[in-house]
This record gives C-alpha cells, structure tokens and sequence, in this order.
C-alpha cells in the first residue's frame, strides 16, 4: 500500500455521550466507585435494576455539572440489594449508557 499526500491529526473530539466507565471493584462486596462523564450539564439519573429489568434503587437524580464524577455506592447499606447480577444505568438527555455489576455476599 503506498501513500501520498500529507497525514494531519486534528484535535481531539469530546464525547457528546454521557460515558459510564467501570463500576471498580467488580465483583462488589462491600463497596464500589461509579465513575461517569457527562459531555454536558444536566439531569442525570443513575439507577441499580434487577436482571429483568426492575428498578432496584436510585442513586442519582438530580442536576450535575458536565465533567467527572464519582459516586461511592454501598449495595448492602439500609438492607438494600441481596447478593446477586445488577445493571447500573446512566441516564441523561444526552443518551443513556449501562454496566453489569455482580453484588456478593
């Protein structure tokens, strides 16, 4: 393959997709860091669902600025989730991202 002509890079592009990155640890035992980016401002809704889809708890809903964010989420605080397979879901105007997340013991 021969090539001619010149090769630019531009700058890189921004998301403009809210980005649910790793819950960490995971497996959860006791508790996990949610990180996500939201391109924007806005409204964000962070929800935990059973794995058939049932809305087990909300974390978020509220209002954030656009930028990083960490959110410390113990799953067995005030008896809330059994061991078991979870989706954590990241919900924004912008567009909605999910991760599996599995709880232990």
């Amino acid at each position: 393959v021969q090539w001619h002509g010149p090769i630019s890079v531009g700058p890189a592009v921004a998301s403009t997709r809210p980005v649910l990155a790793a819950v960490h640890p995971n497996p959860v035992l006791m508790e996990a860091n949610i990180d996500y980016n939201l391109p924007q401002a806005g409204r964000v809704l962070l929800t935990i669902h059973d794995v058939s889809g049932r809305r087990m708890t909300v974390l978020v809903d509220q209002s954030q600025e656009a930028g990083q964010h960490t959110l410390t989420w113990n799953p067995k605080a005030n008896g809330q989730l059994p061991a078991g397979f979870y989706v954590i879901r990241l919900h924004t105007q912008a567009g909605t991202q999910a991760r599996k997340v599995l709880v232990f013991p």
